[in-house]
C-alpha cells in the first residue's frame, strides 16, 4: 500500500506549502500515517519532488482526488485480498478516507 506512502508525502507537503492548512489536515495525515502503520509500514518513505498547484483551493482539490483514488483502490483490494482479517483493514481504511474526501470538500468551501 505505497499509495498510503503517497497520500502522507502529499498532505506534508502541501502543509508545508500552505502553512494555514495544517491545523485541519495535520490530523488526516496522522490518520494516514495509522493506516500505513497497520499495513506494515514502520516509516515514511521519501518520495520525489510533488507538484502542488499554486492555490489552497487546487492544492485542497488535488487532495481530493487522491483520497477518491485511494478509497477505490482499497475497496477494490479488498476484492481480491484473500486474508478476512486483511480485507477487514481494508474497508476500514476505504472508510476513513471516503470522509476524508467529505472533510475536505467543507474545507476547500470555506477555504
Amino acid at each position: 500500500m505505497a499509495s498510503e506512502l503517497e497520500l502522507i508525502a502529499l498532505y506534508s507537503a502541501i502543509t508545508q506549502a500552505f502553512p494555514d492548512l495544517a491545523g485541519p489536515l495535520t490530523p488526516i495525515a496522522d490518520q494516514h500515517r495509522e493506516h500505513a502503520r497497520a499495513l506494515g509500514y514502520r516509516a515514511d518513505a521519501p518520495l520525489g519532488a510533488l507538484q502542488i498547484p499554486p492555490t489552497s483551493r487546487q492544492a485542497l482539490r488535488q487532495l481530493i482526488d487522491a483520497e477518491e483514488r485511494a478509497a477505490r483502490d482499497r475497496q477494490e483490494g479488498c476484492a481480491v485480498e484473500p486474508e478476512p482479517e486483511r480485507v477487514r483493514l481494508l474497508a476500514l481504511i476505504a472508510a476513513s478516507e471516503a470522509t476524508h474526501v467529505l472533510e475536505l470538500t467543507v474545507l476547500s468551501e470555506i477555504s
